[in-house]
């Protein structure tokens, strides 16, 4: 049976309904599939799982499964005994409501799709009737049209990052204006309570820059360092590179590579050009530090500089294990965009489901958040640094989420 039963409200339109979890294969049809009946569908895994889902019937037939977060049988469950699925309210016939997540990031980079993936389909494991749209538009002109668009379109709730939050500002206004909500995540910690956004979920990016310094220094290094920085315009990443220039011991050139910053072999120049005399280099994306140890090992450069980085990549994990990457700092892409989305459908997959989905043990999950209450404006993720210690465990997270694991390679 699963571990929580509390229950969770999946969208807002109609009356929560719960569900008996006693049935053992099969499809049960309704009697008579007359309009306005529900029915209850259930699948048997080949595990001996049960799985549980609501059908409500539609004009044209039988509507799509809703699906409830607690919604599995265990093989071994009890017999004899009722048991609850947790609730599902089932949403009017009719259009589906508008919800938008709405990011600045770069077409190439990992990162965001992994974003994306985690807000179109690894949020929707639990929460399969929400109908997500995922756009990423890199300058605040895309991301602002894209703001107002989604309101026009008669949007329930927004979700957006703030790289640039002056240069959204009127957009979000207008959203507001709209009565539409709109929540952040990512960049803008710092700035979304004057840009008006209802709740926002990002790591203290100064912080990160710090504990970087800090692991420098653990490892005796203190000569001059990089900060290489991959995105034009980005709060956030200028941030990191200050609270690491404030608590380096040396001096910290910033190095931008924010043009085609996921062009390896431009990137790489640049990065092997400014090597000369440099001890550190901090990495502010994983998949761009795969390609500053490249440059550091390439024969022509022969450079002894170590990183630290920020982001999960495969190649980055191996570098950790290598020890050419000194830590990786976790900038929990999926936890993010999981949190936010919560906030704007009232559910709790933030810890209860993601735990569940990649079993994780709660107090490691609770690591990457501090202890700001749930409902807070404001929550800021705890930096989790993945050593070599922390290596496997990240790689078996991934190994059961093949498509994650696809985008990280």
């Amino acid at each position: 049976m699963p571990r929580l039963l509390r229950t969770f409200l999946i969208a807002a339109a109609s009356i929560a309904a719960t569900l008996a979890v006693l049935f053992s294969t099969g499809l049960i049809q309704s009697n008579s599939g007359g309009a306005g009946e529900t029915r209850v569908a259930v699948l048997k895994h080949d595990d001996g799982r049960v799985e549980v889902g609501l059908q409500a019937q539609t004009g044209d037939g039988w509507g799509e499964r809703q699906l409830p977060d607690q919604r599995f049988l265990a093989a071994n469950a009890p017999t004899n005994t009722w048991l609850a699925s947790s609730g599902v309210a089932v949403s009017a016939v009719g259009e589906p409501d508008v919800y938008c997540v709405i990011t600045h990031g770069h077409a190439d980079d990992p990162y965001w799709a992994l974003v994306e993936h985690a807000a179109t389909e690894r949020w929707g494991v639990f929460h399969s009737s929400v109908d997500i749209h995922y756009s990423s538009h890199p300058t605040a002109a895309g991301q602002s049209d894209a703001i107002r668009q989604c309101t026009d379109d008669g949007a329930r709730s927004i979700a957006v990052t703030l790289a640039d939050p002056d240069g959204v500002a009127d957009a979000v206004a207008y959203a507001r204006e709209h009565s539409v909500s709109v929540y952040s995540f990512n960049s803008g910690s710092n700035d979304h309570i004057r840009i008006g956004t209802d709740a926002h979920i990002g790591l203290d990016e100064t912080a990160v820059g710090t504990q970087a310094a800090a692991l420098f220094a653990a490892a005796g290094i203190d000569g001059p360092a990089l900060c290489i920085i991959h995105e034009a315009a980005n709060r956030g990443l200028e941030e990191r590179c200050d609270g690491f220039e404030a608590a380096y011991a040396g001096s910290v050139p910033r190095l931008r590579v924010d043009e085609s910053p996921f062009d390896a072999a431009a990137t790489g120049q640049a990065i092997g050009q400014a090597l000369g005399g440099i001890e550190a280099v901090f990495v502010l994306n994983a998949h761009i530090n795969d390609i500053a140890v490249a440059a550091i090992q390439h024969p022509a450069v022969n450079s002894s500089a170590k990183t630290v980085s920020v982001g999960i990549s495969v190649g980055t994990l191996n570098a950790v294990e290598a020890g050419d990457t000194l830590a990786t700092f976790d900038d929990g892409a999926a936890y993010q965009i999981s949190y936010i989305l919560d906030h704007i459908f009232g559910t709790n997959s933030r810890l209860d489901g993601l735990t569940a989905l990649y079993d994780f043990a709660a107090d490691y999950v609770q690591q990457r958040f501090t202890a700001s209450a749930y409902n807070s404006a404001t929550t800021i993720m705890s930096s989790v640094a993945i050593d070599a210690d922390f290596v496997d465990l990240y790689r078996q997270e991934f190994q059961l989420d093949p498509v994650a694991l696809e985008i990280i390679q």
